[in-house]
């Protein structure tokens, strides 16, 4: 169902810089095969020959021979899986420091004496097997790495608490993100180049591996659009790389492969229609399909968390109609391990979906005999329950066929797309990446959009500028952003709304620059364009300019004049959107608490911030982080008027939501049990200077009443 094989060995020396840093070349990999044994670097024949053939099988692979270095370089892996190869001599000098790691996927053990190192299995769950010959283990391995390579699957979900497309969690933009990436890439400009610049960039990835560079040739000289899924099914370079590209969504890449992944979307497209009218003609309108998977407990109860809630995968996805190949593939029957549990998805579909394309594979695919049916990209589906089935010991998750996702993209798009400066989903699109936190993949994506954008340059640089002020690279943003004000007002005729859109985002920079003055004449220099434009004043542009302008006021310490643009924002909003759950009002009054707070109207301050908080529970799910900036805001008024028993409570609220959603380690989280500690210690200091002011004033009239 999922198929993939490479080549290439990297040998190493045990010096750090190596371990970090093994190779020069980008490494486009998802497994690593890491290979320890004493005499890993010895001149034999054996061990020249298992290095050839591991250099066919798998495109990375690290050998090592000292203990310490090689579990220095196993733990600063973070995102690949590593399969572990050892020599039974050298197993119990590593097992027992690497076993437990998360990167540590799959053990094979090499030695001449199987009964010797049988007791390991039981020991470490991870061992996948103890082999004596060569040829044994190199299919074994090779085995691993397809099945592997099914767990690789990423899934989103879209949270069906998320109240509006305005203020996306970063689960739910990218859930967006995949659900426009086809759109976009059959949209995206195609040169007769782009076959050529793809094999070209293989070529220079695959240059010491003979085996892919005879694929790349075989692709170049009889590659035609008919032909894609048969090369998707098959064991070659662009099964990896695209798959590698999607799942960790590479703006280059993912431009690279453009041209291949469009052929394949109009196959499966193709297929499709094929399917469809089999099904009815069949009039068999619904139908079940199975994927087998290993995940960790957290995505299974994040699922279970979810039941009602929309998901899709970050690519194909891949199923089938035989559920004994779902059970191989989710390690159903096997030994389990600490990390990972089996789990067998069952999807019912709905073949007349308008949205999810699939096609029924199985006589196109290179491997015939797994029923395969593969999904398009961006394809949606419902979790409609997810349980632990106690009889067969694994769990389930039920999912259905939806065109739901289809609803939620066009909200977006008619939220988003005056932002974006334009009405095509290409440039929307990159203004998603932004949403999700992702600049720098905006930065790649807008920057390969500009050879062929003519007309929406000006656009593009404009997102551009964007861009680069997330990154606080503001001397690039304001380039970017002069650029596209000068090829707005140069137009024929000048775009006057888009010149004034570029203007608030270049009065943006200033006050991120810290240029108060600048950012205050740009500002109103865009709100007087805003007012030529439309005499309305009540638009969502008058609010932005108004909030800024209190932004750089408040700044500036003219809090009433700060307080005085909030208020006209404010007013406007309301006219706006007449709901009291809007996120623009609860920024609003978290912006005015400051002010209040500022001026030492601290009554005032936490009553603003606490209407700011109660609009955010209503519109985000419970652990957004939105919330746990309004406990904080709260926490901060609380500390500064002494109330330190009333500030621990939000501060604990605040910690406890950044622990959901941020790495153990995060500042966010680490700031915060320093807070607790701190106003723990400080509310412990009053309560023994109130217990001694007591005790004194007992000692005072003790002494009045012996007088």
């Amino acid at each position: 169902m999922d198929h993939y094989r490479l080549g290439h060995i990297i040998s190493t020396t045990d010096s750090i810089a190596n371990i970090v840093k093994p190779s020069t070349k980008e490494k486009n990999e998802e497994i690593i095969l890491v290979w320890f044994d004493k005499n890993t670097d010895a001149k034999s024949n054996d061990v020249v020959h298992i290095k050839e053939i591991l250099y066919q099988i798998n495109d990375y692979v690290i050998c090592h021979q000292q203990t310490d270095t090689c579990i220095q370089y196993i733990e600063s892996i973070k995102n690949e899986k590593i399969f572990l190869v050892c020599s039974g001599s050298s197993s119990t000098d590593i097992l027992s420091n690497v076993h437990k790691l998360q990167q540590i996927d799959t053990i094979f053990i090499l030695c001449t004496r199987k009964e010797n190192n049988d007791q390991l299995i039981q020991q470490y769950p991870k061992i996948i097997g103890i082999f004596i010959d060569i040829e044994t283990l190199i299919k074994n391995i090779q085995h691993n790495i397809v099945l592997a390579a099914k767990q690789l699957a990423i899934f989103n979900l879209y949270n069906e608490k998320q109240k509006s497309t305005r203020d996306l969690s970063r689960e739910s933009a990218e859930f967006l993100w995949f659900q426009m990436l086809k759109d976009v890439l059959l949209n995206l400009p195609q040169t007769l180049h782009a076959k050529e610049e793809m094999l070209s960039k293989c070529r220079d990835y695959y240059h010491q591996n003979k085996r892919q560079l005879e694929n790349i040739d075989k692709f170049e000289q009889t590659y035609e659009p008919t032909k894609a899924i048969e090369w998707y099914t098959s064991t070659t370079f662009i099964y990896k790389q695209v798959n590698q590209a999607l799942r960790t969504e590479n703006i280059d890449l993912l431009y690279l492969f453009r041209f291949y992944i469009v052929d394949l979307c109009k196959m499966l497209q193709q297929e499709y229609l094929k399917l469809k009218n089999l099904q009815k003609s069949r009039n068999i309108l619904n139908f079940t399909l199975y994927r087998g998977l290993r995940l960790a407990l957290i995505d299974v109860e994040n699922m279970r968390k979810n039941i009602g809630s929309l998901i899709s995968t970050n690519g194909f996805l891949s199923t089938t109609r035989d559920i004994d190949v779902a059970y191989i593939y989710a390690g159903i029957g096997m030994q389990a391990n600490d990390d990972k549990i089996p789990i067998l998805f069952t999807i019912n579909v709905n073949i007349q979906s308008q949205t999810n394309i699939l096609a029924d594979i199985g006589e196109i695919s290179k491997i015939s005999d797994e029923s395969e049916v593969l999904f398009d990209l961006g394809s949606t589906f419902k979790i409609n329950n997810v349980y632990y089935d106690t009889a067969e010991q694994f769990w389930r998750v039920e999912m259905t066929t939806t065109d739901e996702g289809e609803t939620i993209i066009n909200e977006y798009l008619t939220n988003t797309r005056n932002k974006a400066l334009q009405s095509t989903n290409i440039l929307t699109f990159g203004y998603l990446l932004l949403n999700m936190g992702e600049p720098h993949k905006a930065q790649q994506y807008y920057s390969n959009l500009l050879p062929y954008g003519k007309e929406s340059n000006a656009s593009i640089y404009h997102m551009l500028g964007l861009a680069y002020s997330m990154t606080q690279d503001y001397s690039k943003a304001l380039d970017n952003m002069m650029h596209a004000r000068d090829l707005f007002m140069n137009a024929v005729p000048p775009n006057l709304e888009f010149v004034a859109h570029t203007t608030f985002s270049i009065a943006n920079i200033f006050y991120h620059q810290k240029q108060y003055k600048q950012s205050l004449e740009f500002f109103n220099m865009a709100l007087k364009m805003y007012s030529k434009v439309n005499k309305n004043k009540t638009t969502n542009e008058f609010v932005n300019v108004w909030m800024k302008l209190g932004d750089v006021y408040h700044e500036m310490n003219s809090n009433r004049t700060a307080l005085k643009m909030y208020n006209k924002a404010m007013k406007a909003q309301e006219k706006l959107i007449p709901s009291i759950n809007d996120p623009i009002m609860a920024d609003l009054y978290e912006k005015i608490s400051s002010v209040y707070s500022r001026k030492g109207k601290y009554n005032k301050a936490i009553e603003a911030a606490r209407k700011s908080l109660h609009i955010k529970e209503q519109i985000y799910p419970p652990v957004h982080p939105f919330i746990g900036e309004a406990y904080n805001h709260l926490s901060t008024i609380y500390i500064l008027i002494d109330d330190h028993k009333e500030a621990l409570e939000y501060v604990i609220k605040k910690k406890k939501i950044y622990e959901t959603i941020y790495p153990a380690y995060h500042p966010l989280i680490m700031y915060a049990e320093q807070q607790i500690a701190m106003l723990k210690n400080n509310i412990e200091l009053k309560d023994r200077k109130m217990q001694l002011e007591l005790h004194l004033k007992e000692l005072k009239s003790m002494k009045k009443v012996q007088h």
